[in-house]
């Protein structure tokens, strides 16, 4: 992890700074092979399988380092949920049916004094009473992250967190991926970046199983994008196959990437917050939507769709 400093993601991608935080899109294909193995690291991967299924992809990935500062400013980013369950109205589907995992790879340490992310157990099955998005403050049984550098927190993205201020004298750097199960409209153009890093010399570096597991990430089960696709009318409907496995679901695992430690991360982090049981028929729905909305939606694979997608010429 030492070769992710913050003066390489800087070198790496595009983003946003203030006097808080500088943050960081579009990794790959900028970030070159490190970033695009990271993203489909077999642990990872693995642990992602077991709640999205096999056909998960990556939503977005970027990497934000908190500035040191005196705390006289705020955190940057108060109370929130991750996509897609931020862009989606409440109710949302059962915790059990997850709409994401959203991934925090610790290139520093998190702790108490530099901004480790503070959430809620168990708030991926019931919104806190009185919690409201984008704020700040404690809420009663909040847990603050503390982990070594190294480690990765694999989150339900339902889950309610916010950031921490960092008060001590150096930044704090990680990033963050959001995988989703393969029926849900990434929320970045992981297409381009796929063609973008496809292009480059960083591709042929990746081993043939590197190469298949990014490509499946990036444009989902299909191997392709949603770009040109002319979507008029999805039914939706759960079914039990391959994309989900029954069994046990933490709102929080820290899973190391160490080969020395393949778990790692601090005790109370890792309390399990949550189960998953079996996956459950439901009715068929008919929801009528255009191409400009269909970022906004969970759109299946081709189990559930009607119209035939129109490609390029």
């Amino acid at each position: 992890m030492a070769a992710l400093s913050s003066t390489y993601l800087e070198e790496a991608g595009v983003g946003s700074r203030n006097n808080i935080q500088h943050r960081i899109a579009e990794l790959i294909p900028a970030g070159g092979q490190l970033m695009a193995q990271l993203v489909c690291q077999p642990v990872l991967l693995q642990v992602l399988h077991r709640y999205l299924g096999s056909k998960c992809r990556l939503a977005t990935f970027s990497s934000n380092t908190l500035l040191p500062q005196d705390g006289s400013l705020g955190s940057g980013l108060g109370w929130h949920p991750d996509y897609p369950y931020h862009d989606i109205d409440q109710p949302w589907p059962p915790p059990e049916f997850p709409l994401g995992c959203q991934v925090l790879i610790c290139l520093d340490e998190f702790r108490q004094d530099n901004g480790g992310t503070m959430f809620l157990p168990n708030s991926q099955v019931q919104k806190p009473d009185g919690i409201e998005e984008d704020t700040e403050g404690t809420f009663p049984g909040s847990v603050t992250l503390t982990a070594p550098a190294g480690s990765v927190l694999v989150a339900h993205s339902a889950w309610w967190h916010r950031q921490t201020k960092n008060v001590s004298k150096l930044p704090r750097t990680a990033l963050l991926g959001n995988y989703t199960p393969g029926h849900v409209v990434p929320k970045d153009n992981m297409e381009k970046q796929w063609h973008g890093f496809r292009a480059s010399a960083s591709y042929s570096l990746l081993s043939q199983q590197e190469q298949e597991a990014l490509e499946k990430l990036l444009l989902g089960p299909h191997r392709r994008g949603l770009l040109w696709c002319d979507v008029t009318t999805v039914k939706w409907k759960p079914w039990a196959d391959d994309w989900f496995q029954p069994g046990s679901l933490s709102s929080v695992d820290v899973v190391g990437m160490n080969a020395d430690s393949p778990i790692v991360g601090d005790a109370e982090a890792v309390t399990r917050l949550g189960s998953v049981g079996g996956v459950a028929e439901g009715p068929a729905q008919s929801l009528p939507i255009t191409t400009e909305d269909a970022r906004s939606f969970s759109v299946p694979n081709d189990k559930g769709i009607d119209s035939k997608p129109k490609l390029p010429v």
